[in-house]
């Protein structure tokens, strides 16, 4: 056995997630778990910190993720998540 741990992850179905819910008879609060995807603010590639950048050399446009992007450069925003057009957290 491990360690013990106060926390349990329960998956609802659609997009409500309720107040508490009830186990062995006691309500136990629920929050909103969100995973968080590490983007790297060297390269901006999803899945690396800028610490463990295997290309810490590049450099990258913040917002569309241009490789070494000259000095005239412009852009339309664009999520390295999502690909949606706003930058990455926002």
């Amino acid at each position: 056995m491990g360690k013990k741990s106060t926390t349990v992850i329960l998956t609802f179905a659609g997009s409500e997630v309720p107040r508490c819910v009830y186990l062995y008879g006691m309500a136990h609060r629920c929050t909103l778990y969100k995973k968080t995807v590490p983007v790297c603010s060297v390269c901006y590639d999803v899945g690396h910190r800028n610490t463990a950048c295997p290309r810490p050399g590049t450099r990258a446009c913040h917002e569309c993720g241009t490789r070494d992007p000259g000095p005239d450069h412009t852009c339309v925003a664009k999520c390295f998540l999502c690909e949606g057009a706003h930058v990455t957290g926002a």
